[in-house]
């Protein structure tokens, strides 16, 4: 093929024999395209799983408690009205509630007083929707920790920088001594109840829940494997001095500190408890 022209006012290129040159140019999108390997071009996306007519129902209950404001203890109306308002049998109808009572959305009530009472999720019914992914997709708890360790700095020093006069205030509180020494049991209150504090001084709901899911599953499964008296002594002073930063508004000293503590506890796993971090994560029913 000759030399190759570019076609004025958006015409194809020619080449010196005046034919157009189809060529893919490099460097476009296409030229690139071209070089990835054969199962990433013919790659697809797989066919979306079709929704049983309960899922529907589940999220048409849903829409239906956000956009109405239903909150935390009232009541969806009963059964009959809602299979008639919604156009599903009644045993449909159930299966939703049960796929919402799963996920701790609905508290299903027996009896005349009884029904559909909405609840206001947790981080405890996330951690343990969530633990039933971890262990499927064979996840380990040393998975968990280095997720901990990359995620959590992060909140922390997005709290520094968003937290309100009241949240610096509960944080402060927190570690508020009174001018007298702290019990054992004092320090480990302040080190379970710190995280989700900051979590929520960070005003992002989204962090929120990735931290109480990962605080619920390193509490109930690993926490009292790999952590004595010695290490909470230690982490709660290395916890102050994080709580001190946020309170100034030091993101970034908070975030370090947090870290060095996290990959500190990191270390002491994989040297005493290597088999403790080689487990699957398991399901907490």
């Amino acid at each position: 093929m000759g030399e190759r022209r570019g076609g004025a006012g958006g015409a194809p290129a020619t080449t010196d024999g005046g034919t157009p040159d189809l060529s893919i140019p490099e460097g476009s999108i296409s030229h690139v395209a071209d070089a990835l390997p054969i199962q990433a071009q013919n790659s697809r996306p797989r066919n979306p799983r079709m929704q049983k007519k309960a899922e529907v129902v589940a999220r048409q209950l849903i829409d239906r408690i956000v956009t109405d404001g239903v909150g935390d203890g009232d009541r969806l109306d009963h059964e009959a009205q809602l299979v008639d308002q919604m156009a599903v049998s009644r045993a449909t109808l159930r299966e939703a509630f049960r796929l919402l009572e799963v996920a701790g959305i609905l508290q299903l009530r027996p009896g005349r007083d009884g029904g559909a009472i909405v609840r206001e999720p947790t981080g405890e019914d996330f951690a343990r929707m969530a633990t039933l992914f971890f262990q499927v997709t064979r996840c380990t708890y040393r998975d968990l920790l280095r997720t901990c360790i990359a995620i959590e700095p992060a909140i922390y020093a997005q709290a520094a920088t968003a937290a309100d006069d009241e949240a610096r205030r509960r944080i402060a509180q927190l570690w508020d001594d009174g001018g007298q020494p702290a019990s054992d049991a004092t320090q480990l209150y302040r080190l379970t109840h710190m995280t989700m504090i900051v979590a929520e001084a960070s005003g992002n709901p989204i962090m929120v829940f990735l931290i109480s899911t990962l605080t619920e599953v390193f509490g109930r499964h690993m926490d009292r494997f790999l952590v004595g008296v010695p290490q909470r002594r230690e982490g709660a002073w290395v916890a102050r001095q994080v709580a001190e930063a946020v309170v100034a508004g030091d993101g970034e000293r908070a975030a370090r500190l947090l870290k060095a503590n996290l990959e500190g506890w990191m270390a002491i796993a994989e040297h005493d408890y290597p088999q403790i971090l080689d487990a699957l994560v398991s399901w907490d029913s």
